[in-house]
């Protein structure tokens, strides 16, 4: 089965913008916490806090998406 979604050229393009996506996803976080950590010179609870307000969100959608698609 994983041999034909590998001959498949859309399939390869999607999992390309999605390895893309994902790195940029990435770097942004980075950026995000760097810039509140070094140019406005936050401590470090206020950089754990961004942290915190990034990763919660997306911890909630998953599990909220995760129910409504297996019903």
């Amino acid at each position: 089965m994983m041999g034909g979604l590998l001959k498949n050229k859309g399939f390869i393009t999607l999992m390309l913008a999605q390895l893309i996506s994902s790195i940029g996803d990435w770097l942004s976080v980075i950026a995000i916490i760097t810039m509140v950590g070094l140019k406005w010179e936050a401590s470090p609870m206020e950089v754990s806090f961004i942290i915190l307000c990034l990763a919660v969100p997306m911890a909630l959608l998953d599990h909220s998406l995760e129910r409504l698609l297996t019903g």
